[in-house]
């Protein structure tokens, strides 16, 4: 057959593949679902507190521990919107390796996926 070669190639990465959707939810970043959802509720908590600290009638100086408060929530929240993103594209690079498996890809994003497959085990062998 002509075509037999392209999912040949196909196939050698789908184990890997399968193994980095399967195994590694989160290869290419550290947070997963569970902590944003996590960092979503310290956010929603600190927020809480902030609106409970009396605001009428307070001296235009605000007191030190509202400005952390604001701070830290300012923090969390941007931690919180990279952390969100990074999921997305974790998402779909997960969707984009189960098309490998299934042996659809875009030759270019196969090429970008075996690349990253390549650094992982570098760093797997680095440690």
């Amino acid at each position: 057959g002509g075509g037999g070669r392209s999912s040949d190639l196909l196939h050698g990465h789908a184990e890997d593949a399968l193994l980095w959707v399967t195994c590694t939810p989160c290869v290419l970043y550290p947070l997963c679902p569970v902590q944003i959802t996590e960092l979503s509720k310290e956010v929603f908590r600190l927020k809480e507190a902030l609106n409970a600290l009396p605001e009428s009638g307070a001296p235009p100086q605000s007191p030190p521990n509202t400005a952390a408060l604001q701070a830290r929530v300012r923090a969390l929240e941007e931690k919180l919107e990279t952390e969100t993103r990074h999921s997305k594209v974790v998402t779909l690079y997960r969707s984009h390796l189960l098309y490998a498996v299934q042996g659809h890809m875009d030759e270019d994003v196969q090429r970008l996926l075996c690349q990253i497959l390549r650094m992982q085990r570098l760093q797997e062998q680095g440690r």
